[in-house]
């Protein structure tokens, strides 16, 4: 069934109120709810953090959150994060920390297949 609004004919119902697409808009998350998701470790990570005894407190994880959304305001896409004595890669846009390495083990200081540096502070 067509019908006509303001002298175009459309092929396509309007949706009503209740429609399917109207919900979906209403229970999209936001760009900032997007933004401020809590970040997950990698498996490769998690593994990581373990077997070299590295934990994130509370405060720290905020730090690393709080770097990665202003990577993500600038278009970062895998970035370095510094902080204290850590340094870790993160996938900005799936929000996951990729590895992390301790001030112990990253001698080298050299890091590949980044976008971005961030230093959390």
């Amino acid at each position: 069934m067509s019908r006509i609004d303001r002298g175009h004919i459309s092929p396509f119902p309007r949706p009503t109120q209740g429609s399917t697409r109207t919900r979906e808009r209403a229970t999209a998350p936001s760009f900032d709810r997007i933004l401020k998701r809590e970040l997950e470790p990698s498996k490769h990570a998690e593994k990581r953090m373990a077997r070299e005894g590295i934990q994130l407190n509370g405060e720290q994880r905020e730090r690393l959150g709080r770097a990665v959304d202003r990577i993500a305001e600038r278009g970062g896409r895998q970035s370095l994060v510094l902080m204290d004595d850590l340094a870790a890669i993160v996938n900005v846009e799936h929000r996951k920390i990729v590895t992390v390495v301790s001030g112990e083990r990253r001698q080298d200081g050299l890091f590949t297949d980044i976008d971005s540096a961030v230093l959390a502070d």
